[in-house]
């Protein structure tokens, strides 16, 4: 009879290695296989002398961090620092494509994050921009329209749901102090998601990369959020029919403007940007007077682009107030 023979007396090639304790499901059974100096030598290699995080190494020998932690303490290998690994997110254009993974980039670790944008998700950034905060772990959307929040909420909850994290809500007076909902002049929804949050903002700079992305793939849904948080709908009918549809932004996202420019002009519709607001002056909004700390800049639609505009972006708008005048505005052009 043959007796079975531990393969690692035979392959010692590191990939060997590799796949022995890949397939030991305790330390003495990788022990075992190895001995004591050769476990020790393959977890080394991949420590000290390739550099891998403890977490890398756990998903290529298809462990637990917490079983690479303590096989490292049981065979006596000198730890370094903890050095926890850079976050990155970005979109990809199939939800196939969506995953997690570790990497290295300049010798450190990185996590990547992929996410693919869907139309919820793609709004719900416009809207971040226009009228809500990002921060480093989380993003808040702010409204006074209550008729929005419904919607924001679904959304929100929709994408909490896929992506992870904590959902909040509050109202709030005049003065942002917290009240009931009756008392409320304003709300407050806020999503706790670094993952989403570092799409849109990095070092609390806009993401150009992220926003092109969108404006190429989810252009209606990712501007239809942006002109319901900070975008302008009115018409008059008086003697001639005057439309106006713009949307603002300060001048630090002013490179966000001239894109969204640019993606209009690709569907033939027309617009001018202009200076609307000179720093440290003073404006009213809804009854309130306001000091810009920047320059405030607005992207106008023209007249005889409106209604392409509303093919575009306006159909995917969910502002009541702005969703009234939009098929007022469609009305009154298909009278003339």
């Amino acid at each position: 009879m043959i007796e079975n023979i531990r393969p690692a007396r035979f392959l010692t090639s590191p990939i060997a290695r590799l796949l022995i304790i890949r397939k030991a499901r305790t330390f003495h059974e990788a022990m075992s296989a190895l001995t004591f100096d050769g476990l020790k030598e393959a977890v080394n290699e991949l420590y000290n002398i390739q550099g891998m995080s403890m977490e890398q190494m756990a998903q290529k020998l298809e462990k637990d961090y917490r079983t690479i932690n303590r096989w490292i303490r049981i065979l006596g290998i000198k730890t370094r620092p903890n050095i926890a690994p850079f976050h990155i997110s970005k979109l990809v254009p199939q939800p196939w494509m969506e995953e997690t993974k570790l990497d290295v980039a300049n010798g450190k670790p990185v996590r990547i994050t992929s996410i693919h944008p869907t139309d919820e998700l793609s709004y719900f950034m416009g809207f971040a921009i226009g009228d809500g905060w990002v921060g480093s772990r989380g993003i808040e959307l702010c409204n006074t329209e209550f008729g929005l929040l419904d919607h924001l909420l679904s959304i929100t909850n929709s994408i909490g749901a896929k992506y992870s994290g904590k959902i909040g809500l509050q109202y709030r007076d005049e003065c942002g102090r917290d009240v009931a909902r009756k008392e409320a002049y304003s709300f407050r929804i806020w999503l706790s998601n670094s993952n989403i949050a570092r799409l849109i903002k990095q070092k609390n700079q806009l993401r150009y990369d992220t926003l092109d992305f969108l404006l190429s793939a989810k252009a209606g849904h990712f501007m239809a959020g942006l002109w319901d948080a900070d975008g302008c709908i009115s018409y008059n009918t008086g003697e001639r029919l005057c439309i106006e549809v713009h949307v603002c932004q300060g001048e630090s996202n002013f490179k966000l403007l001239e894109r969204i420019a640019d993606t209009l002009s690709r569907f033939g519709i027309k617009t001018s940007c202009q200076l609307s607001g000179e720093k440290h002056t003073s404006h009213n909004f809804h009854g309130k007077s306001y000091r810009l700390n920047e320059n405030v800049y607005r992207l106008h639609v023209f007249k005889a682009s409106v209604e392409n505009w509303i093919k575009v972006v306006g159909k995917f708008m969910k502002h009541p107030k702005k969703v009234e005048k939009i098929n007022q505005i469609r009305r009154l052009i298909e009278m003339k």
